[in-house]
C-alpha cells in the first residue's frame, strides 16, 4: 500500500506508527488530518482444529 501511495495511486489510512519515518521525511504527507480513526475492528483467525496457544489467548482475551 505504501508504494501505491506514494506513486499517487490513492490515499491510505494506516495508524502512526507505520507511516512516521515516511511522514517525518517528507515522503509523505497527511490530510485530512480531522478524519481520524478512533476505533478499528480486530480481527483474528486461526484453523478450528488448531487450539490457540496460551500467549495468544491471552493477547485475543485482552482486546475482548
Amino acid at each position: 500500500m505504501i508504494e501505491c501511495i506514494q506513486q499517487g495511486l490513492g490515499l491510505i489510512q494506516l495508524p502512526l506508527y507505520v507511516l512516521e519515518e515516511y511522514l517525518n521525511s517528507g515522503k509523505l504527507i497527511e490530510i485530512l488530518p480531522e478524519y481520524q480513526a478512533d476505533n478499528a475492528y480486530v480481527f483474528y483467525h486461526y484453523p478450528k482444529y488448531a487450539h490457540p496457544q496460551p500467549k495468544i489467548r491471552k493477547f485475543i482475551e485482552y482486546f475482548l
